[in-house]
């Protein structure tokens, strides 16, 4: 009959043809595509995919930080710059006076000068210039040892010759002497023996006066100064100066 093989060999070929045709689709995978090509192109997307993760990672990181630097450039804009400072225009200079100098002003024109006269007179607390200088007792020696403040046992200067400068005569007891020194307790009894030659010199209290003498006990037998004028003093130190020459301080 038309059409049909007539022979055993064409149906064998025929279906071996189909067959091969059939195991060779299988072989090439869909579309035709070779299977090593396809299982390349899944690894290329596979591969593609990964890459495109990390790229959206890495955006979404470097936004993140930026952001975060903002905030924190934020902050410290607020507390470190400072607010702006509104200008504002100068203030007019006040114009200089074109008076000339000598009219209470200075050759600038600028600072005034007091033409007020000036008062040479001392303040109320200044010492006038003849008010008395308290100078202390004065200087008193036995020798180089001081004999100012008074020291309180005279015994082991007795026999010694002093001198004075400038000592103060803080009072007289008539007939019999003074006292120098500046109180009651820094003071030392100079006793004047009769016919004494002063030069005519009276000496008074307030005196300034330079002496020489000799420190000497004092005698039982000798009169001492009143109690009132120093004799409990005179008595307790039990010694004073046997005046030998006075004179006003120099």
């Amino acid at each position: 009959m038309g059409g049909e093989p007539t022979s055993r060999l064409d149906r064998t070929t025929v279906g071996s043809g189909a067959a091969g045709a059939g195991a060779t689709a299988t072989r090439a995978g869909p579309a035709g595509v070779p299977p090593e090509e396809d299982r390349d192109r899944q690894f290329a997307w596979v591969l593609w995919g990964l890459l495109a993760l990390l790229i959206v990672g890495l955006v979404a990181w470097l936004l993140l930080r930026d952001e975060g630097n903002g905030d924190e450039a934020d902050v410290v804009t607020d507390d470190t710059v400072p607010a702006e400072v509104e200008e504002q225009e100068p203030a007019d200079e006040p114009p200089l006076d074109d008076a000339e100098p000598g009219d209470g002003q200075a050759d600038n024109g600028t600072a005034p000068v007091d033409d007020a006269p000036v008062d040479d007179a001392p303040a109320d607390d200044a010492p006038a210039d003849d008010a008395p200088v308290d100078d202390g007792p004065g200087e008193l020696r036995a020798g180089d040892e001081a004999l100012f403040p008074v020291p309180d046992d005279l015994s082991a200067f007795e026999g010694d010759d002093v001198r004075g400068e400038g000592v103060l005569v803080h009072s007289v007891v008539e007939a019999l002497g003074f006292w120098i020194g500046d109180d009651d307790e820094n003071r030392i009894f100079v006793r004047v023996e009769p016919g004494l030659d002063t030069g005519g010199f009276v000496v008074e209290e307030g005196d300034r006066v330079d002496l020489e003498g000799t420190v000497r006990a004092n005698d039982p037998d000798d009169v001492d100064p009143p109690d009132d004028a120093g004799g409990d003093r005179y008595r307790e130190q039990g010694h004073h100066i046997e005046l030998r020459s006075l004179e006003p301080a120099s």
